[in-house]
């Protein structure tokens, strides 16, 4: 039997065939498994060098806490998206209910209510923060020269300002000198799921040589899914489909001044959500209530336009960075709700709330800053700027209800309009006093107006929010390898508008801004010759007015209220150390105490001593990567690691639930990859949730709408480039 004939025999056997290549894929890793002499091919602990505060430093040098992750780190461990780089950033929790669809939580800031997300996200100079406070846009991160993650209030440095941090994406550029570019497949098999597989590619093309070039960029995957739906007969529900292609243009006209372009397509569908809502959870399975037999499909679409010119002075430059995003969103999901008392009248004896709910929605967002900043690296360095967002957005939505098994509306939920208009004025200096010492200031001013129509009540409600936040630090470097600063910085997001019908029965018709005080002290170590590398930080945080859902019980309509004043401390650490040539390990996390502590007038959802919303206790990673040899022309590498992330809460007092009080498991993931390196050309077998944790990753248990992390997977990755 020739090669052809037993692979094609293979791949008739379906979901074994993957098994089967993984099978000869460990056979020909052994037989490469030969003790010959090493090659020079090491991990290294790398200085990394990034532009977090608009100029090109040694992450050392930052005053404020920065975790950056190198392009290759992240292709190397297959981290796609935010979810896989929440297992190595320190303080960053992402859970995705929607596949593609990820809340972030930074240093204990980032629920999913309110007029916008709390944690910034940079797609290079442009902002490319989502409108929809429950879910940021799905970025690729493949082809990616690294990603910083600035933690804390940025407002001083980033125009589009942040309360919980800022996530910077920095995408390759052109190269204008020569043609090139890489890819890799991989297909995987998963328990109790269907098997996936991805495809990326990058391409490089000099148009005129050292003046224009194009970089393509192309990921699609298409990942099985793991959740049956038994009511109606559906295995493997939440498969995941997404497209995603990116073009970055270059166009250098002399040594001063240079324009960079981008496009991205991306399309994202799906037959489900991650949510298993039936026991036991080793068994994956979802159920919706009203219509056990209903499908829940998705769909994420958008596309990214931005254009960044750069003009360099001798001692200053000048930048111009303009984005424009359009966004259609479209959901099916259902939830379940156990009361403890009767709430609504005429339905004695009944509590048991269920609902189901449509939503489709439409936004664009343009976005303009101008910033100048100060060349090199001299004694006064500093930025200032303008940012300009336009935003509108349209939401319509059906939901049907049903209180003890009787359907008791079936109505359009909300129709509504948003226009919001914000500009900022921002800036920030630093003065080294000496070559040791180095103070700086910032601030921010921002202004916002916004304008609810809501079609279904034919009503308009304005408003306008304004505010100035200030930043201050402080760095000392005893050796020009220890660093310690200190950060003082302001937070804000303004306020907004609940439903018009909310008002009609008396509750708050709109909800207030909300204002965070951050402080962090840290230091920075390069020790042993290079060879460990040490970030520690503590912090604390002042939290007022904090946005958060209520509902108004004798209605079943959901509400936004704030909260008197919530206290968030914490302790963040990052160790990298090599203790051999040829082997890096590393281990880093944080600690995270988040609490309540004054309910003020209107909050009726906590009461003080409640932890925050969508903050997990702690979290902690151990990682090691390992090189080494199968043959002379041969070499292997061998990565491992493992994640361990504590509960996540969700509070909800004030609605006479059950169980007013929501946590996910402790979850575990362990991965482990192995791979040989031939010529340009590498093979990997990949794996990741080697354990196969089953546990719930978010705390919506009050709801019967809890996500399950994907399950134990296997597979092949073969990457090149030329």
């Amino acid at each position: 039997m020739n090669k052809e004939i037993a692979m094609a025999k293979l791949k008739k056997q379906g979901k074994p065939f993957v098994r089967q290549l993984v099978t000869i894929a460990v056979a020909t890793f052994t037989s490469f498994a030969v003790a010959q002499p090493q090659t020079d091919v090491q991990p290294e602990i790398e200085e990394v060098i990034v532009t977090a505060q608009k100029r090109e430093q040694r992450a050392i040098d930052v005053p404020m806490s920065i975790t950056a992750v190198g392009g290759n780190v992240l292709e190397n461990l297959g981290i796609d998206n935010a979810l896989g780089l929440s297992y190595r950033v320190p303080g960053l929790v992402v859970q995705e209910a929607v596949p593609g669809t990820q809340l972030y939580t930074l240093r204990g800031v980032g629920n999913n209510v309110g007029a916008y997300t709390l944690v910034g996200v940079y797609l290079d100079e442009v902002d490319v923060m989502s409108v929809d406070p429950s879910g940021q846009y799905d970025l690729s991160l493949y082809d990616l020269a690294r990603v910083e993650v600035l933690r804390g209030p940025q407002g001083t440095l980033y125009g589009a300002g942040s309360v919980g941090g800022t996530i910077r994406l920095i995408t390759n550029k052109p190269q204008l000198d020569r043609f090139g570019g890489k890819g890799e497949m991989s297909v995987f098999d998963q328990e109790r799921g269907s098997v996936g597989y991805e495809f990326k590619a990058a391409l490089n093309t000099p148009v005129v040589k050292d003046v224009f070039g194009l970089r393509f960029v192309l990921n699609y995957h298409d990942w099985g899914g793991w959740i049956d739906q038994p009511a109606a007969d559906r295995k493997d529900v939440n498969d995941n489909r997404m497209a995603n292609a990116r073009v970055r243009a270059l166009w250098q006209i002399n040594d001063r001044f240079d324009i960079n372009g981008t496009l991205i397509v991306h399309r994202n569908e799906g037959g489900g959500m991650n949510i298993v809502n039936l026991r036991p959870n080793s068994e994956s399975h979802y159920q919706s209530f009203i219509d056990p037999a209903l499908e829940t499909p998705y769909a994420d679409d958008y596309n990214h336009y931005n254009l960044t010119a750069v003009y360099e002075f001798d001692t200053f430059s000048l930048t111009s960075a303009t984005g424009f995003t359009d966004t259609y969103r479209f959901r099916i999901g259902a939830r379940k709700m156990i009361f403890a008392s009767e709430l609504i009248p005429g339905f004695p004896g009944s509590d048991v709330y269920e609902s189901y709910m449509s939503h489709d929605s439409d936004s664009e967002v343009l976005t303009q800053e101008l910033r100048l900043g100060s060349n090199g690296d001299g004694v006064i360095n500093w930025t200032a700027g303008l940012f300009y967002r336009d935003e509108e957005a349209s939401i319509y939505g059906l939901q049907t209800r049903a209180l003890g098994g009787e359907i008791i509306s079936l109505d359009a939920a909300f129709n509504q309009l948003t226009k919001n208009d914000s500009v900022a004025v921002f800036g920030d200096v630093s003065y080294a006093m000496n070559e040791r010492w180095e103070l700086g200031i910032g601030a921010r001013y921002f202004k916002e107006d916004q304008l609810s129509v809501d079609l279904a009540f034919d009503t308009r409600q304005k408003a306008s929010f304004d505010h100035f936040s200030p930043r201050v630090y402080l760095s000392f470097a005893p050796t020009d390898d220890i660093s310690v600063y200190a950060n003082l910085a302001q937070g804000f997001r303004s306020g907004g508008f609940n439903s018009v019908f909310v008002e009609t029965v008396g509750g708050p018709g709109t909800y207030d801004p909300e204002e965070v005080n951050s402080f962090e002290l840290g230091t920075k170590m390069a020790l042993a010759d290079g060879r460990l590398y040490t970030e520690l930080a503590v912090f604390y945080s002042e939290y007022s007015d904090m946005q958060v859902w209520a509902t108004m019980p004798v209605i079943l309509v959901e509400v936004i209220s704030n909260i008197g004043k919530a206290e968030i401390k914490g302790f963040e650490w990052s160790f990298v150390w090599s203790p051999i040539d040829k082997l890096t390990l590393g281990f880093n996390g944080s600690i995270i105490d988040a609490v309540v502590v004054d309910i003020g007038e209107g909050g009726k959802s906590h009461l003080p001593g409640d932890p925050l919303d969508q903050v997990a206790d702690y979290g902690w990673s151990v990682f090691a990567d390992y090189f080494f040899n199968w043959s002379a022309n041969k070499p292997g590498f061998l990565r491992a690691g493992y994640n361990r992330q504590g509960p996540v809460h969700l509070t909800a007092r004030n609605l006479g639930l059950l169980q007013p009080l929501g946590v996910s498991d402790t979850l575990g993931f362990l991965y482990a990859n192995i791979g040989v390196n031939i010529g340009r050309a590498s093979v990997e077998l990949f794996s990741r949730n080697l354990l196969d944790e089953d546990g719930i990753s978010n705390p919506y248990e009050i709801g019967a709408i809890e996500t399950q992390p994907r399950p134990r997977l296997i597979g092949i990755r073969v990457a090149f480039d030329f």
